[in-house]
């Protein structure tokens, strides 16, 4: 009566009063180096880090996150036609925070793909999962990963005193191989090992001590030009020998 107020409930920290409004956001990568290019390997890990809003604590939450082919925008699917699918359940101690999921898949036909990471998550209630939040945007370039071109090398070897395929059967030869290699990622380290080997049987060439004649580089490849996600060029591996024997 007259506008006095009587009782209040006002509390801002008080959770029974609370309303949430979940949502997620991800970042795929490479689970090895943490960048977005990837190698079309028979073993590649895929790393969705996914960050989530307004969570109710010490509640279950059911993260799944799907692989989709951007190019199709279609879920990719294994060599059993079953499609890539990763389930985690999990229990925020806050309403903000941060869970991963992790896809170990065969890359090897996906040379010159995008693949785009889609999370759901679901709460459960009872026996029942009710869906909170999605994030599943094709054109999202932080959902996505990219796979390039497989890497190839090709060799040339020389000798370093006559410039060409013919070597001297001297005590002390060098041999100089050229490899020239392509679609390798920009600004990484790669090793280079080579072996000798004799084309008459097929197996590798050992010195007077039994040893293969064996020897490594190590390089690290330079950036890529403007547009390009990959890189080409050519590195020397050199062997020395005693080929008074060959």
């Amino acid at each position: 009566r007259n506008n006095l107020e009587v009782a209040t409930h006002a509390d801002i920290n008080d959770q029974e009063q609370t309303i949430y409004f979940p949502e997620i956001g991800t970042t795929a990568t490479d689970k090895e180096d943490g960048d977005k290019r990837l190698s079309p390997e028979k073993e590649v890990t895929i790393t969705d880090e996914v960050a989530y809003n307004n969570l109710i604590p010490g509640r279950d939450y059911t993260l799944t996150g799907t692989l989709m082919d951007k190019a199709t925008n279609k879920a990719l699917k294994d060599k059993n036609g079953k499609v890539i699918r990763v389930t985690k359940t999990f229990t925020p101690t806050t309403a903000n925070g941060k869970v991963s999921l992790d896809f170990v898949i065969d890359a090897r036909n996906l040379a010159n793909k995008e693949v785009v990471v889609f999370e759901q998550l679901e709460i459960s209630k009872g026996d029942v999962e009710i869906l909170v939040a999605v994030h599943e945007d094709i054109d999202d370039k932080g959902q996505t990963v990219t796979f390039e071109d497989e890497p190839k090398i090709g060799t040339r070897a020389k000798d370093s005193e006559t410039g060409d395929n013919i070597s001297f059967a001297d005590e002390e030869v060098t041999i100089i191989d050229t490899v020239s290699y392509t679609n390798l990622l920009p600004e990484k380290t790669y090793e280079l090992k080579g072996t000798l080997m004799n084309k008459a049987t097929g197996q590798a060439l050992k010195d007077k001590d039994g040893k293969l004649i064996t020897a490594t580089k190590t390089f690290t490849t330079p950036k890529a030009n403007a547009g390009e996600t990959t890189v080409n060029g050519t590195e020397e591996i050199v062997f020395t020998l005693n080929a008074s024997d060959l």
